[in-house]
């Protein structure tokens, strides 16, 4: 960002298998057939079909804006000199911290679902590791701690699992 070196840097986003042309097609071709078949049973006097069949074209709908939506979020964390910088897109939102981690005890956490980084004195934490499965979490939790352990001097910051096991030595190799 501001020409410093970059010690850490990872970046993580969805799995869109799908492109958004594909993904219309999937929505239009179980519409159509919905719709079709609801057409027909009305016209042979089960009209009660109609209702239902309009409610799922709009659940299907509803989850294609759904996936469009998310398409584009993402996850940044990056150590530049003893800046940790995060990035988060979520639902077209960007938010956008930076912690001093030279000069702040930063706190790393694995939790379900999440990694949470936080400073005692700078706000709530921070949630990243959405798009990653509890197994690249716990990568993700221990690979930014080993950074900032370097970044803060020695110092270790407080990390932990989520099991109450706290991972003070890491900068030792006790991963």
């Amino acid at each position: 960002m501001n020409g410093l070196q970059l010690d850490f840097e990872l970046s993580a986003k969805r799995n869109c298998a799908m492109s958004p042309a594909a993904m219309l097609w999937a929505l239009g071709v179980p519409a159509t057939f919905v719709a079709g078949v609801a057409l027909v049973l009305a016209a042979l006097g089960a009209w009660l079909v109609l209702p239902f069949a309009g409610l799922e074209i709009v659940l299907l709908a509803w989850a294609y804006h759904e996936n469009a939506v998310r398409a584009l979020d993402y996850e940044s964390i990056g150590l530049r000199g003893a800046e940790l910088h995060v990035e988060v897109m979520e639902r077209g939102v960007l938010r956008r911290w930076v912690l001093n981690a030279g000069l702040s005890r930063i706190h790393v956490e694995l939790a379900p679902g999440y990694v949470s980084i936080g400073s005692g004195h700078a706000g709530p934490a921070i949630r990243v590791g959405r798009h990653r499965d509890q197994c690249d979490r716990r990568r993700l939790a221990h690979a930014l701690a080993r950074a900032l352990v370097r970044v803060s001097g020695g110092r270790s910051p407080s990390a932990s699992d989520g099991t109450g096991f706290t991972l003070q030595g890491i900068s030792h190799g006790m991963v």
